[in-house]
């Protein structure tokens, strides 16, 4: 029997700046509410980062309209940025 495995994230945004365009946030599971590391954050125009072990990741925006959050096992979730920050 095959398992298949879906990234439940809940993203919880610390900070966006619009000058700056830089957003930071917390990745985690959202049925253990534990963390989860080396997802890789990728914006529309490529540009992108991997959470640490505890979930943190730090992102430019450099005009990006959405972001993609995948993990290896996990099903993808992108989100625009509009739905980041409401």
């Amino acid at each position: 029997m095959k398992i298949k495995l879906h990234l439940f994230l809940t993203v919880l945004i610390v900070n966006f700046s619009l000058n700056a365009q830089k957003i930071s946030g917390y990745v985690f599971s959202k049925t253990s509410n534990k963390p989860i590391d080396r997802v890789a954050i990728i914006t529309n125009n490529k540009t992108g980062t991997v959470s640490d072990k505890f979930g943190n990741y730090n992102l430019q925006l450099k005009n990006a309209t959405k972001i993609t959050f995948s993990s290896l096992g996990y099903q993808s979730l992108t989100l625009t940025i509009n739905d980041l920050i409401n």
